[in-house]
């Protein structure tokens, strides 16, 4: 299955009204397509029958009013093909389905502090942080209390979770770097 592109939600936060398919695609995190190979049109499908007949229970009458663009025209139920984010928002609640598409709270956002780093960045910084404390002199690699002066050190800049484990942590990743990387 490939129907995993995620889109571009910005594009779609201020349209009001959605193509039924469009909708679909987009409940299911994919850029809205025209056809698709048959497990993801299965998808796409039934997705949208969900919304089609969440409508038909909403609005039970044979013929309904439709604006779209400002203007009102009245169409029976085979021939809709649209809703408002207002009713897919109001389906989503119904179903209990926090989408993506309609609650911008559950995109994945980068986090400040979150963010994972790849191997290279990882050894830069574990580089830079040798490089610091031995410039300051405070504490060698591997030398006895490192830990808990590291810990101290970090409280007073204000990092009330930073604890011993962790510096001995860092500090250890530092020594194995440099085994594995000497100067």
């Amino acid at each position: 299955m490939k129907l995993k592109k995620v889109p571009d939600w910005s594009i779609y936060d201020s349209v009001n009204n959605f193509q039924l398919r469009h909708a679909a695609c987009l409940w299911l995190e994919c850029e809205p397509i025209d056809q698709a190979s048959p497990p993801e049109e299965t998808m796409i499908w039934e997705r949208e029958k969900v919304i089609r007949d969440w409508l038909k229970r909403l609005y039970p009458f044979e013929h309904f009013t439709l604006e779209l663009d400002g203007a009102k025209r009245i169409e029976p139920w085979d021939e809709r093909d649209s809703i408002s984010r207002e009713d897919l928002i109001s389906l989503a609640k119904d179903r209990n389905e926090k989408t993506k598409f309609l609650f911008p709270d559950e995109r994945d956002l980068p986090v400040p502090g979150k963010k994972r780093f790849d191997t290279r960045e990882r050894k830069s910084y574990l580089k830079l942080i040798e490089a610091l404390l031995t410039e300051l002199e405070e504490v060698r690699p591997m030398e006895v209390g490192k830990g808990a002066r590291l810990e101290e050190m970090a409280q007073k800049a204000g990092f009330s979770d930073f604890t011993d484990d962790t510096a001995l942590k860092i500090l250890r990743e530092i020594d194995e770097l440099k085994r594995i990387q000497p100067e």
